[in-house]
């Protein structure tokens, strides 16, 4: 399907997802009303797909009953199957009374089951059931190899061969996610480092898995203003961290829209972001840059970010200096690991669910990418961790963390962290390719409510 004439559903999805405070016109909230009032169908996949909230439900539903005259109810018409059955009591003989009534009597029940309403004895303000879906409406493509060659992790497997088994509801809820931080990267008084505007670029690779071409365009509205942090930002080492932080995401966004099945109709665009990538990747690997990347061990999440940033650009543009200068990063940033997986933080050498997340999310990436076996069993260590730091109600542990114990998932969205859609992406990988519950984690934690 185009982007150009998409159908109605796609269409509402899309402008469901671009925002987080919806303000629709009176025709777009008539159509949202109409869908949740009417199609079955279509109210469950709003209301499956998160793209709907209770409140929206209940302000949609009630507004046509507040602008139409109250429908009258009819009761259903007895009358006939009545008379049918008194008449045949009337003229029925006495030899046929007894095979009159058994008659009559089954004709009655009959009619009385054609002309009950639907949905009778279930109370008029009960809300819609929610019903489980069936495996085949959340299926978005078959997978490119069997679940038995991705667990045994002895096949190189594409990251978009993973994540084309993504639940659609866990893409929904992270592509509403990355349009937060695509409304905040696009406004007037935006800046290129603030509010991780990078993580827009989390549209185009849930666009590339979905086959979905407007979610990748959305994604690329945020590359304009991103890879080359002008000096305003401050000093160089602020510089340098912002430009790491774009080119390991703009690189992964790159390499995963390449393995799709649209990479054909993006090619333009992957190879005009791959030479801002290479340029931002060659003025990192200058002589003064590099002295300030980061590296610290105490600082796991950011030290990870710069080493999967330089394998990824290597990988996207067939550098091999940029490929080694990865692997050796990743290997000092996970070389104090701890046996049972925590990366350590900070002087104190403590742990941090938080930084944990964003540490692993990024790692994931390097281990589809890069052949690491020990990246790959730190990071296994690390999500293993990481998720038994969950409740079942999916709130996190932060008891004892070093930076980001102040709050939880679902909170204000600049909150220190932990945050939902960090932990979700840390633990999808995993959770598609050797641990199924932790996808089930990754969906509760975006239910958890504010503290």
């Amino acid at each position: 399907m185009s982007q150009a004439e998409p159908t109605i559903s796609d269409r509402l999805r899309l402008l469901l997802l671009r925002s987080e405070e919806p303000d629709f016109s009176v025709a777009e909230e008539a159509e949202l009303a109409r869908l949740l009032t009417g199609s079955g169908e279509a109210r469950r996949a709003l209301i499956r797909h998160n793209l709907v909230s209770g409140e929206m439900i209940e302000r949609l539903r009630g507004r046509p009953r507040a602008t139409s005259p109250r429908p009258v109810t009819r009761r259903p018409r007895r009358a006939r199957p009545l008379a049918i059955a008194a008449a045949c009591v009337a003229v029925a003989t006495v030899a046929m009374a007894f095979t009159g009534w058994l008659g009559s009597r089954a004709t009655r029940g009959k009619a009385e089951r054609a002309e009950q309403p639907i949905g009778v004895g279930v109370p008029m303000g009960r809300p819609p059931r929610i019903e489980t879906v069936p495996p085949d409406e959340i299926a978005v493509t078959p997978p490119m190899v069997p679940i038995t060659e991705i667990d045994a992790a002895a096949d190189y497997v594409t990251e978009f061969a993973l994540l084309r088994r993504a639940p659609r509801t866990l893409l929904d809820r992270l592509a509403k996610r990355a349009y937060g931080r695509l409304a905040r990267a696009t406004a007037v008084d935006a800046r290129p480092c603030k509010d991780q505007p990078w993580e827009a670029l989390d549209l185009v690779v849930v666009g590339a898995a979905l086959g979905d071409a407007a979610l990748v365009s959305d994604g690329f509205r945020v590359v304009p203003g991103a890879f080359e942090p002008p000096a305003s930002v401050g000093s160089l080492r602020a510089r340098v961290l912002c430009a790491v932080h774009w080119l390991a995401h703009g690189s992964h966004a790159a390499l995963v829209l390449r393995q799709s099945q649209l990479a054909a109709s993006e090619a333009a665009r992957i190879n005009a972001l791959a030479a801002r990538i290479e340029r931002t990747t060659h003025w990192l690997a200058t002589a003064a840059a590099r002295r300030e990347l980061p590296s610290s061990p105490s600082m796991p999440n950011d030290a990870i970010t710069a080493a999967a940033a330089f394998a990824l650009a290597g990988e996207l543009v067939d550098e091999d200096s940029f490929r080694h200068d990865g692997a050796a990063m990743m290997k000092a940033a996970l070389a104090d690991q701890r046996a049972d997986g925590v990366l350590l933080v900070g002087r104190a050498r403590g742990h941090d669910s938080g930084l944990q997340a964003q540490a692993l999310w990024r790692l994931a990436w390097y281990t589809l990418a890069v052949n690491d076996p020990a990246a790959r069993a730190a990071y296994v260590r690390g999500t293993a961790w990481l998720a038994a730091r969950l409740s079942p109600a999916g709130a996190v542990d932060v008891t004892d963390n070093v930076i980001t114990g102040g709050c939880r998932p679902g909170r204000d969205p600049d909150c220190p962290g932990p945050r939902a859609h960090e932990i979700a992406w840390a633990l999808l990988y995993d959770g598609l390719a050797r641990t199924p519950g932790y996808l089930e984690m990754a969906e509760r934690v975006f239910k958890t409510p504010a503290p």
